[in-house]
């Protein structure tokens, strides 16, 4: 999966996912990744710690309750991010696995 921001990221940015990802390639100034949505306590604890001008944040688990309350109650922008599915060959794997009346 490929973390794709749907606005583009200022300042320091947080990145909030419910799984591991890779945030090389992101243009921004990257000071915390988490991968806690899914533990509200510990994502609570995360935040408290966390100094950002902008939340990108993954739309699953707590990431609505949680981060982006925390983020606009501090004035702090919230970005939403997209999981785009990439891999060499994965289009045609998939499109092979389709019946042919699928395909017309």
């Amino acid at each position: 999966l490929h973390l794709r921001p749907l606005e583009e990221l200022t300042g320091r940015v947080a990145v909030f996912t419910a799984g591991a990802t890779d945030v090389a390639h992101l243009d921004a100034e990257v000071v915390h990744v988490s991968t806690s949505l899914a533990d509200r306590s510990r994502l609570r604890a995360e935040l408290a710690a966390v100094t950002a001008d902008t939340y990108l944040v993954e739309v699953k688990a707590a990431a609505i309750d949680v981060v982006a309350e925390h983020a606009l109650a501090a004035g702090k922008r919230v970005v939403f991010a997209a999981n785009d599915v990439i891999g060499e060959g994965l289009d045609e794997a998939l499109l092979a696995l389709a019946p042919a009346e699928a395909l017309l």
